[in-house]
């Protein structure tokens, strides 16, 4: 493993794949449109994990230092602030009545605290689970590759105890220990996130991508395949599915059908960059997906927002 120094980490430039920034706005809008009350099955099987395969797509080992200093500044400073800064508005939204009730200074500071710690104060805010989740993906894939990485197959190794970490969350989650931190269940979400987030770091390691880039048509014809099949075997709708609490209707089709969702939307991006007429609205996705995060942390937000308009504008009633 290499040695790396922040001034080294510094001089190095990343280059930014572009399907990658689109498959991630895919993702959000998802996330946003579900939130918004919008059945988006089958898209809920693998939005979630088409993140965490995002992270792991774009995971180097630079040591330990920089490690924590990319999750402070990219997850753990923009979740203080933006919770902060929705807590301090409560009072606001209460006066405007979107609020039914008010809060004290004790609770205020007491929510800050409880802020810096990594929890989620308000529920308009839940969505920040994530962040927390993602950082301890990040955390945990960190450790696994640091102690399996001196071995000859460490590749493999990883894969497997990533595999079978995923697996073991999601078959047996009712007997893990149920430790909730920023409103998720953080040891289940966190297992079942490595898995995927391996798969983002192997398909990175291995270069799969140009692999499906030279053979487009047969990827594209097999995927498509596989997706026909599982589609006549599994009925999406209605089933209960939310990787935050992990609480699922049915759990044999999470991994499958997370896993082909996630190749699936790869290839069929892929597939439209290389189409003329579509490169614009795949440049416009991708500028949407090099900005998931404040998309993230204000789309609920803005959902108060709208209420305010609701009752002001169009004189809903308030809440009582």
């Amino acid at each position: 493993m290499k040695k790396y120094t922040l001034e080294k980490i510094q001089m190095q430039p990343q280059m930014r794949e572009e399907w990658l920034d689109v498959a991630k706005a895919v993702a959000i809008m998802a996330i946003v449109f579900s939130h918004a009350g919008v059945d988006v099955s089958p898209f809920s099987y693998f939005y979630v994990p088409l993140f965490f395969f995002a992270s792991g797509y774009v995971f180097k080992d630079k040591g330990i230092i920089a490690l924590v200093n990319r999750l402070f500044k990219r997850l753990y400073l923009p979740f203080v602030c933006a919770n902060i800064v929705v807590l301090l508005a409560h009072n606001i939204l209460y006066m405007f009545h979107v609020w039914n009730y008010k809060v004290d200074g004790t609770f205020l500071w007491n929510g800050i605290l409880g802020i810096l710690r990594f929890n989620i104060v308000e529920n308009i805010m839940a969505q920040c689970w994530f962040l927390v989740a993602l950082f301890a993906v990040n955390t945990g894939f960190y450790l696994i590759y640091r102690t399996l990485g001196k071995f000859q197959y460490y590749k493999e190794l990883i894969c497997g105890a990533a595999v079978l970490l995923g697996v073991v969350a999601i078959v047996w989650n009712e007997q893990i220990p149920q430790v909730t931190w920023g409103n998720c269940t953080i040891i289940e979400v966190t297992f079942v996130g490595i898995m995927f987030f391996c798969a983002g770091w192997i398909t990175k390691e291995c270069g799969l991508i140009d692999i499906i880039k030279k053979n487009m048509q047969v990827a594209l014809a097999l995927i498509l395949s596989i997706s026909i099949l599982i589609l006549l075997k599994y009925e999406f709708s209605g089933n209960t599915f939310d990787y935050r609490p992990m609480n699922f209707s049915n759990w044999s089709t999470i991994i499958p059908v997370a896993f082909i969702g996630i190749i699936w939307t790869i290839i069929l991006i892929l597939c439209l960059l290389e189409i003329s007429f579509s490169k614009k609205i795949m440049g416009m996705l991708a500028y949407i997906g090099k900005h998931t995060m404040p998309v993230l942390l204000f789309h609920t937000m803005a959902f108060q927002v709208v209420s305010i308009f609701q009752i002001y504008v169009l004189s809903t009633p308030p809440q009582t």
